[in-house]
This record gives C-alpha cells, sequence and structure tokens, in this order.
C-alpha cells in the first residue's frame, strides 16, 4: 500500500468528524500495509474511535465480501488511483461509493449524484457531509445503491 497516496490517515479524521455529527455508524477499514498497527493503536487509544473498529487486517482477501456485505457506504479517499477493483467490488455489493475527484478510471465509474459521489481531493469535510446526507436520506441512499450495483453488474 502506498501511504501518502491513500491518504489512509484521512479515514480516522472522517471518522472524528461523523461522530461530532452524532452519526451512529461502524467504521470498517480493510487492508494491511506499512501503517495498520499504528492505526489500530489510534483507535484503540481513543475512546471515541475503539468502538467503532472492524479488525480486518491479515485475512483481507477471504472476508472482503463478508465485509462489504454489512456496509452501506464506499469510501475511496486517495490522492492517485487506477481503476481500483475495491471500488468495483463495492458497486457491485450495491454500496453507494464516495471518491476523490481524481483523474483516473474513478470517474468513468462514478456518475455524481446517480449512482455515487465524487468530493474534492483531499476534502474530508465534504466527504463527511455526503456521508451525513446519505444516513439521513434511506430512500436516496438505497435508489444509489441500486444504481452503483446495475453499473458494474451485467
Amino acid at each position: 500500500m502506498d501511504v501518502e497516496n491513500k491518504q489512509v490517515w484521512r479515514y480516522l479524521e472522517l471518522a472524528r468528524m461523523l461522530l461530532d455529527r452524532r452519526l451512529d455508524f461502524m467504521l470498517t477499514l480493510l487492508g494491511d500495509g506499512p501503517e495498520y498497527g499504528q492505526m489500530l493503536e489510534t483507535v484503540n487509544a481513543s475512546p471515541k474511535l475503539a468502538k467503532l473498529r472492524a479488525d480486518a487486517g491479515g485475512r483481507v482477501s477471504d472476508s472482503v465480501p463478508e465485509f462489504l456485505l454489512n456496509n452501506d457506504v464506499f469510501v475511496l479517499l486517495s490522492d492517485t488511483e487506477g481503476l481500483p477493483l475495491s471500488l468495483i467490488e463495492a458497486m457491485g455489493h450495491g454500496l453507494v461509493p464516495i471518491a476523490s475527484d481524481i483523474p483516473s478510471g474513478v470517474a468513468e465509474l462514478i456518475q455524481p449524484g446517480r449512482n455515487g459521489f465524487l468530493t474534492p481531493i483531499g476534502d474530508v469535510r465534504a466527504v463527511a457531509t455526503v456521508v451525513e446526507d446519505l444516513y439521513k436520506d434511506l430512500v436516496l441512499r438505497a435508489s444509489m445503491a441500486r444504481q452503483a450495483f446495475d453499473t458494474v453488474s451485467p
């Protein structure tokens, strides 16, 4: 994992913002890499964040479908990507994607406001606003989830 491009610490910043907005949610971090241990320590050390942890380290490839089935939204905060398989898998499981508006294959899949959302690179506050909107509007979330699924399913 290229930690600098993946911007893994933005996910904890996002979680803090969502908690400050009093949203009840589960943060699922899939993957491992050089920052995994330190992120886990940070999450466990924070009373706010500790309740959000879903530990998938070390068994990611086998557990991805299980984790995707238990989530509603997929967030991709990277600064650079090609066409991420993780995005295609998430949409194929009916998760509403929220991704950084990076010049890549991401914009080929996500049609903003129809089957997902694109946010400015590095704008975690914009991501938090979209998550909050989806949290509060079940009809919108269901409609976009269906559109996301239809986009990648034959």
